[in-house]
Protein backbone atom coordinates (compact mmCIF):
# COMPACT_ATOMS: atom_id res chain seq x y z
CA UNK A 1 0.00 0.00 0.00
CA UNK A 2 2.94 2.32 0.49
CA UNK A 3 3.65 2.22 -3.25
CA UNK A 4 -0.01 3.00 -4.00
CA UNK A 5 0.12 5.90 -1.56
CA UNK A 6 3.24 7.31 -3.25
CA UNK A 7 1.49 7.14 -6.64
CA UNK A 8 -1.51 8.97 -5.17
CA UNK A 9 0.75 11.69 -3.74
CA UNK A 10 2.39 12.14 -7.16
CA UNK A 11 -1.01 12.35 -8.86
CA UNK A 12 -2.11 14.94 -6.30
CA UNK A 13 0.88 17.30 -6.42
CA UNK A 14 1.98 16.77 -10.03
CA UNK A 15 0.04 19.67 -11.56
CA UNK A 16 -1.28 21.45 -8.51
CA UNK A 17 -0.78 25.19 -8.13
CA UNK A 18 0.48 26.50 -4.78
CA UNK A 19 0.10 30.00 -3.41
CA UNK A 20 -2.47 31.35 -5.83
CA UNK A 21 -4.97 33.42 -3.90
CA UNK A 22 -8.52 32.44 -4.78
CA UNK A 23 -11.78 34.26 -4.29
CA UNK A 24 -14.68 32.71 -2.39
CA UNK A 25 -16.36 31.80 -5.67
CA UNK A 26 -13.25 29.89 -6.78
CA UNK A 27 -12.19 27.85 -3.76
CA UNK A 28 -15.72 26.60 -3.06
CA UNK A 29 -16.59 26.00 -6.70
CA UNK A 30 -17.24 22.57 -8.16
CA UNK A 31 -14.02 22.92 -10.16
CA UNK A 32 -12.02 23.27 -6.94
CA UNK A 33 -13.90 20.83 -4.69
CA UNK A 34 -14.14 18.02 -7.25
CA UNK A 35 -10.47 16.91 -7.05
CA UNK A 36 -10.50 17.26 -3.26
CA UNK A 37 -13.44 14.88 -3.03
CA UNK A 38 -11.69 12.62 -5.55
CA UNK A 39 -8.55 12.50 -3.41
CA UNK A 40 -10.47 11.42 -0.34
CA UNK A 41 -12.54 8.94 -2.35
CA UNK A 42 -9.32 7.14 -3.32
CA UNK A 43 -8.16 7.24 0.30
CA UNK A 44 -11.46 5.60 1.29
CA UNK A 45 -10.86 2.85 -1.28
CA UNK A 46 -7.44 2.27 0.27
CA UNK A 47 -8.92 2.33 3.77
CA UNK A 48 -11.52 -0.31 2.94
CA UNK A 49 -9.19 -2.43 0.85
CA UNK A 50 -6.65 -3.01 3.63
CA UNK A 51 -9.35 -4.67 5.73
CA UNK A 52 -9.46 -7.55 3.23
CA UNK A 53 -5.92 -8.87 3.66
CA UNK A 54 -3.23 -9.47 6.27
CA UNK A 55 -1.00 -6.43 6.89
CA UNK A 56 2.45 -6.51 5.33
CA UNK A 57 5.71 -4.77 6.18
CA UNK A 58 5.44 -2.67 3.02
CA UNK A 59 2.25 -1.10 4.38
CA UNK A 60 3.86 0.68 7.33
CA UNK A 61 3.70 4.27 6.01
CA UNK A 62 0.16 3.93 4.72
CA UNK A 63 -1.08 2.33 7.93
CA UNK A 64 0.44 5.17 9.95
CA UNK A 65 -1.45 7.62 7.73
CA UNK A 66 -4.65 5.61 8.01
CA UNK A 67 -4.36 5.51 11.79
CA UNK A 68 -3.68 9.24 11.92
CA UNK A 69 -6.54 10.27 9.63
CA UNK A 70 -9.01 7.88 11.22
CA UNK A 71 -12.52 8.94 10.10
CA UNK A 72 -11.25 12.28 8.77
CA UNK A 73 -11.39 10.89 5.22
CA UNK A 74 -15.17 11.44 5.17
CA UNK A 75 -15.08 14.99 6.53
CA UNK A 76 -14.89 16.73 3.11
CA UNK A 77 -18.15 15.13 1.99
CA UNK A 78 -20.04 16.20 5.11
CA UNK A 79 -18.63 19.73 5.01
CA UNK A 80 -19.24 20.25 1.29
CA UNK A 81 -22.70 18.71 1.54
CA UNK A 82 -23.69 21.06 4.36
CA UNK A 83 -22.13 24.00 2.50
CA UNK A 84 -23.89 23.10 -0.76
CA UNK A 85 -27.31 22.91 0.88
CA UNK A 86 -26.81 26.21 2.70
CA UNK A 87 -25.58 27.84 -0.52
CA UNK A 88 -28.68 26.73 -2.44
CA UNK A 89 -30.88 27.82 0.45
CA UNK A 90 -29.39 31.31 0.23
CA UNK A 91 -29.99 31.36 -3.53
CA UNK A 92 -33.52 29.95 -3.64
CA UNK A 93 -34.82 30.65 -0.16
CA UNK A 94 -37.55 28.52 1.41
CA UNK A 95 -38.50 27.08 -2.01
CA UNK A 96 -35.31 24.98 -1.88
CA UNK A 97 -36.60 23.06 1.15
CA UNK A 98 -39.22 21.26 -0.91
CA UNK A 99 -36.58 19.81 -3.24
CA UNK A 100 -34.89 18.01 -0.33
CA UNK A 101 -37.84 15.65 0.16
CA UNK A 102 -38.87 15.55 -3.49
CA UNK A 103 -35.46 15.05 -5.09
CA UNK A 104 -32.37 14.87 -2.90
CA UNK A 105 -33.43 12.11 -0.47
CA UNK A 106 -35.24 10.02 -3.15
CA UNK A 107 -32.08 10.16 -5.30
CA UNK A 108 -30.00 8.72 -2.46
CA UNK A 109 -32.56 6.03 -1.66
CA UNK A 110 -33.01 5.01 -5.28
CA UNK A 111 -29.25 4.90 -5.86
CA UNK A 112 -28.84 2.83 -2.72
CA UNK A 113 -31.58 0.42 -3.79
CA UNK A 114 -29.99 -0.08 -7.21
CA UNK A 115 -26.59 -0.80 -5.64
CA UNK A 116 -28.12 -3.23 -3.15
CA UNK A 117 -29.52 -5.30 -5.99
CA UNK A 118 -25.94 -6.00 -7.09
CA UNK A 119 -24.85 -6.92 -3.56
CA UNK A 120 -27.94 -9.10 -3.12
CA UNK A 121 -27.11 -11.02 -6.31
CA UNK A 122 -23.49 -11.37 -5.22
CA UNK A 123 -24.69 -12.66 -1.87
CA UNK A 124 -26.84 -15.33 -3.55
CA UNK A 125 -23.86 -16.43 -5.66
CA UNK A 126 -21.87 -16.78 -2.42
CA UNK A 127 -24.71 -18.72 -0.74
CA UNK A 128 -25.52 -15.81 1.52
CA UNK A 129 -29.13 -15.14 2.40
CA UNK A 130 -30.49 -11.98 3.99
CA UNK A 131 -33.63 -11.46 6.04
CA UNK A 132 -36.23 -9.00 4.84
CA UNK A 133 -35.47 -6.88 7.87
CA UNK A 134 -31.79 -6.66 6.90
CA UNK A 135 -32.67 -5.84 3.30
CA UNK A 136 -35.12 -3.08 4.25
CA UNK A 137 -32.80 -1.54 6.84
CA UNK A 138 -29.96 -1.68 4.32
CA UNK A 139 -31.93 0.70 2.09
CA UNK A 140 -31.34 3.48 4.60
CA UNK A 141 -27.84 2.34 5.54
CA UNK A 142 -28.66 1.02 9.03
CA UNK A 143 -27.67 -2.49 7.96
CA UNK A 144 -25.52 -3.78 5.10
CA UNK A 145 -25.53 -6.51 2.46
CA UNK A 146 -21.75 -6.25 2.27
CA UNK A 147 -21.73 -2.67 1.01
CA UNK A 148 -20.48 0.43 2.80
CA UNK A 149 -23.48 1.82 4.60
CA UNK A 150 -23.06 4.11 7.61
CA UNK A 151 -22.45 7.31 5.64
CA UNK A 152 -25.71 6.84 3.73
CA UNK A 153 -27.64 6.54 6.98
CA UNK A 154 -25.88 9.57 8.41
CA UNK A 155 -26.35 11.83 5.41
CA UNK A 156 -30.04 10.94 5.00
CA UNK A 157 -30.49 11.84 8.66
CA UNK A 158 -28.70 15.16 8.13
CA UNK A 159 -30.86 15.97 5.10
CA UNK A 160 -33.99 15.42 7.22
CA UNK A 161 -32.52 17.51 10.05
CA UNK A 162 -31.71 20.35 7.63
CA UNK A 163 -35.24 20.24 6.20
CA UNK A 164 -36.83 20.35 9.67
CA UNK A 165 -34.50 23.03 11.01
CA UNK A 166 -34.99 25.54 8.23
CA UNK A 167 -38.76 25.32 8.21
CA UNK A 168 -38.49 28.55 10.24
CA UNK A 169 -37.82 30.31 6.93
CA UNK A 170 -41.42 29.66 5.96
CA UNK A 171 -42.40 32.10 8.71
CA UNK A 172 -39.85 34.74 7.72
CA UNK A 173 -36.60 34.58 5.76
CA UNK A 174 -34.01 36.84 7.34
CA UNK A 175 -30.68 36.71 9.17
CA UNK A 176 -32.30 35.82 12.47
CA UNK A 177 -34.29 32.86 11.13
CA UNK A 178 -31.29 31.56 9.20
CA UNK A 179 -29.25 31.67 12.40
CA UNK A 180 -32.09 29.88 14.17
CA UNK A 181 -32.06 27.24 11.44
CA UNK A 182 -28.32 26.73 11.88
CA UNK A 183 -28.61 26.43 15.66
CA UNK A 184 -31.47 23.96 15.32
CA UNK A 185 -29.46 21.94 12.76
CA UNK A 186 -26.60 21.76 15.26
CA UNK A 187 -28.82 20.79 18.19
CA UNK A 188 -30.71 18.13 16.23
CA UNK A 189 -27.43 16.73 14.90
CA UNK A 190 -26.20 16.43 18.50
CA UNK A 191 -29.44 14.63 19.42
CA UNK A 192 -29.06 12.40 16.34
CA UNK A 193 -25.51 11.49 17.39
CA UNK A 194 -26.60 10.72 20.95
CA UNK A 195 -29.44 8.51 19.66
CA UNK A 196 -27.18 6.55 17.28
CA UNK A 197 -24.71 6.03 20.12
CA UNK A 198 -27.50 4.94 22.45
CA UNK A 199 -28.62 2.42 19.82
CA UNK A 200 -25.22 0.77 20.08
CA UNK A 201 -23.90 1.55 16.61
CA UNK A 202 -20.09 1.62 16.10
CA UNK A 203 -18.39 4.98 16.69
CA UNK A 204 -17.81 5.59 12.98
CA UNK A 205 -21.57 5.81 12.52
CA UNK A 206 -21.70 9.13 14.33
CA UNK A 207 -18.31 10.62 15.29
CA UNK A 208 -18.01 12.90 12.23
CA UNK A 209 -21.63 13.95 11.72
CA UNK A 210 -21.08 17.31 13.45
CA UNK A 211 -19.15 18.37 10.35
CA UNK A 212 -22.40 18.71 8.42
CA UNK A 213 -23.65 21.69 10.48
CA UNK A 214 -20.13 23.12 10.28
CA UNK A 215 -20.52 23.04 6.49
CA UNK A 216 -23.93 24.70 6.81
CA UNK A 217 -22.39 27.44 8.96
CA UNK A 218 -19.62 27.98 6.41
CA UNK A 219 -22.20 28.21 3.64
CA UNK A 220 -24.23 30.82 5.50
CA UNK A 221 -21.45 33.03 6.83
CA UNK A 222 -18.21 32.43 4.97
CA UNK A 223 -18.31 35.65 2.89
CA UNK A 224 -17.15 37.93 5.70
CA UNK A 225 -14.37 35.55 6.72
CA UNK A 226 -13.31 35.08 3.09
CA UNK A 227 -13.20 38.82 2.49
CA UNK A 228 -11.03 39.37 5.54
CA UNK A 229 -8.61 36.56 4.72
CA UNK A 230 -8.50 37.57 1.07
CA UNK A 231 -7.51 41.13 1.86
CA UNK A 232 -4.81 40.27 4.41
CA UNK A 233 -2.51 37.30 3.78
CA UNK A 234 -1.07 37.67 7.27
CA UNK A 235 -4.49 36.92 8.75
CA UNK A 236 -4.79 33.83 6.55
CA UNK A 237 -1.42 32.59 7.84
CA UNK A 238 -2.44 33.31 11.41
CA UNK A 239 -5.76 31.51 10.96
CA UNK A 240 -3.98 28.52 9.45
CA UNK A 241 -1.40 28.44 12.25
CA UNK A 242 -4.09 28.55 14.94
CA UNK A 243 -6.10 25.86 13.15
CA UNK A 244 -3.06 23.59 12.89
CA UNK A 245 -2.37 24.13 16.59
CA UNK A 246 -5.93 23.17 17.49
CA UNK A 247 -5.67 20.20 15.13
CA UNK A 248 -2.52 18.93 16.86
CA UNK A 249 -4.21 19.30 20.23
CA UNK A 250 -7.24 17.45 18.87
CA UNK A 251 -5.04 14.60 17.61
CA UNK A 252 -3.53 14.22 21.08
CA UNK A 253 -6.88 14.29 22.88
CA UNK A 254 -9.31 12.77 20.37
CA UNK A 255 -9.47 9.39 22.13
CA UNK A 256 -10.54 11.01 25.40
CA UNK A 257 -14.16 11.59 24.42
CA UNK A 258 -16.45 12.55 21.54
CA UNK A 259 -16.09 16.28 22.23
CA UNK A 260 -12.34 16.15 21.63
CA UNK A 261 -12.86 14.00 18.55
CA UNK A 262 -15.20 16.68 17.22
CA UNK A 263 -12.53 19.32 17.88
CA UNK A 264 -10.09 17.22 15.85
CA UNK A 265 -12.60 16.89 13.00
CA UNK A 266 -13.51 20.58 13.01
CA UNK A 267 -9.85 21.64 12.90
CA UNK A 268 -9.24 19.23 10.03
CA UNK A 269 -12.24 20.67 8.15
CA UNK A 270 -11.22 24.30 8.65
CA UNK A 271 -7.60 23.54 7.69
CA UNK A 272 -8.87 21.90 4.50
CA UNK A 273 -10.97 24.97 3.67
CA UNK A 274 -8.13 27.38 4.40
CA UNK A 275 -5.61 25.42 2.34
CA UNK A 276 -8.05 25.15 -0.55
CA UNK A 277 -8.03 28.96 -0.70
CA UNK A 278 -4.37 28.84 -1.79
CA UNK A 279 -3.94 25.41 -3.41
CA UNK A 280 -5.53 24.24 -6.66
CA UNK A 281 -5.46 20.52 -7.44
CA UNK A 282 -5.36 19.75 -11.15
CA UNK A 283 -5.67 16.04 -11.81
CA UNK A 284 -8.07 14.36 -14.26
CA UNK A 285 -7.86 11.20 -12.14
CA UNK A 286 -8.96 13.01 -8.98
CA UNK A 287 -11.66 14.85 -10.96
CA UNK A 288 -13.01 11.51 -12.15
CA UNK A 289 -13.31 10.06 -8.66
CA UNK A 290 -14.76 13.34 -7.40
CA UNK A 291 -17.43 13.16 -10.08
CA UNK A 292 -18.37 9.56 -9.23
CA UNK A 293 -18.18 9.74 -5.42
CA UNK A 294 -21.48 8.03 -4.61
CA UNK A 295 -21.17 5.14 -7.05
CA UNK A 296 -17.52 4.44 -6.20
CA UNK A 297 -18.25 4.60 -2.47
CA UNK A 298 -21.22 2.27 -2.64
CA UNK A 299 -19.88 -0.23 -5.21
CA UNK A 300 -16.18 -0.58 -4.32
CA UNK A 301 -16.66 -3.53 -1.96
CA UNK A 302 -18.19 -5.69 -4.71
CA UNK A 303 -14.80 -6.37 -6.23
CA UNK A 304 -13.00 -6.49 -2.91
CA UNK A 305 -15.32 -9.30 -1.85
CA UNK A 306 -14.93 -11.18 -5.14
CA UNK A 307 -11.13 -10.95 -5.18
CA UNK A 308 -10.94 -11.93 -1.51
CA UNK A 309 -13.03 -15.03 -2.25
CA UNK A 310 -10.57 -15.88 -5.02
CA UNK A 311 -7.67 -15.42 -2.62
CA UNK A 312 -6.14 -12.67 -4.72
CA UNK A 313 -6.12 -9.94 -2.05
CA UNK A 314 -3.75 -12.06 0.04
CA UNK A 315 -1.67 -13.53 -2.78
CA UNK A 316 -1.59 -10.56 -5.15
CA UNK A 317 -2.51 -7.48 -3.11
CA UNK A 318 -1.27 -4.82 -5.54
CA UNK A 319 -2.75 -6.48 -8.61
CA UNK A 320 -6.01 -6.87 -6.70
CA UNK A 321 -6.01 -3.19 -5.73
CA UNK A 322 -5.50 -2.18 -9.37
CA UNK A 323 -8.35 -4.47 -10.41
CA UNK A 324 -10.61 -3.07 -7.68
CA UNK A 325 -9.96 0.48 -8.84
CA UNK A 326 -10.34 -0.31 -12.55
CA UNK A 327 -13.45 -2.48 -12.15
CA UNK A 328 -15.11 -0.11 -9.69
CA UNK A 329 -14.40 2.86 -11.98
CA UNK A 330 -15.85 1.05 -14.98
CA UNK A 331 -19.03 -0.06 -13.27
CA UNK A 332 -19.40 3.38 -11.63
CA UNK A 333 -19.52 5.03 -15.07
CA UNK A 334 -22.28 2.67 -16.21
CA UNK A 335 -24.12 2.90 -12.89
CA UNK A 336 -24.15 6.70 -12.92
CA UNK A 337 -25.23 6.80 -16.56
CA UNK A 338 -28.21 4.51 -15.89
CA UNK A 339 -29.17 6.27 -12.67
CA UNK A 340 -28.94 9.71 -14.30
CA UNK A 341 -31.40 8.58 -16.96
CA UNK A 342 -33.69 7.17 -14.28
CA UNK A 343 -33.51 10.31 -12.12
CA UNK A 344 -34.47 12.46 -15.11
CA UNK A 345 -37.30 10.13 -16.08
CA UNK A 346 -38.69 10.28 -12.54
CA UNK A 347 -38.14 14.07 -12.41
CA UNK A 348 -35.68 13.72 -9.53
CA UNK A 349 -33.08 15.84 -11.27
Amino acid sequence: MDAALIILVILTIKDCVFGKQKTQDEYLSIRNTLPIKGLFTILIIFSHYVTYYTPQGSDSIYRMLKSHLSQAVVIPYLVYSGYGMAYRLKQKGKDYLGTILRRRIPQVLLGMAAALVLFFVLGLLRNQYFSWQTILLSLIGWESLGNSNWYIFGIIGEYVIFWISFQVLRIRDNKQTRLAGLLLTTLLTAAFVIWIRWMGRPTWFYNTLAMFPLGVAWGLYHEKVDRLLHEKSSLWLLALAITIGVYELGVLQRNVNLVWYTVFCAAFAVAMLLLSMRIQLNSPVLDFFGKHVFSVYILQRLFMIILTDWGWTEQKPYLSLILVILCTSTIAIGFDWVMDKLYKKLHLK
